[in-house]
């Protein structure tokens, strides 16, 4: 995609390597308050079995008092109905 060759085999070292590390960030303690909160979300089209559907990926960051920010596990969910055309507002 970038000029930058990487087989199966170096993406799969790769997320093993990180693998035990994602899975420790998931589970950690979250603060009960942020005091300030961003939330966006972007929404992108998926073909699953033959079938285009959007979803909508959510990313919520939270800063606490101390301004350190903690960023919530991402989520994505589905939209019923079919997927808009491209440059349509909807």
């Amino acid at each position: 995609m970038y000029g930058i060759a990487a087989s199966r085999e170096l993406i799969s070292t790769i997320t093993d390597v990180v693998a035990d590390e994602i899975t420790a960030w998931q589970s950690r303690p979250v603060d009960d308050v942020y005091p300030i909160m961003y939330v966006d979300a972007i929404r992108i089209r998926v073909k699953d079995r033959g079938v285009v559907t959007m979803k909508a990926a959510h990313l919520v960051v939270g800063v606490d008092s101390t301004w350190e920010s903690g960023i919530s596990r991402p989520s994505a969910e589905v939209r019923t109905g079919p997927a808009p055309r491209v440059g349509s507002r909807r």
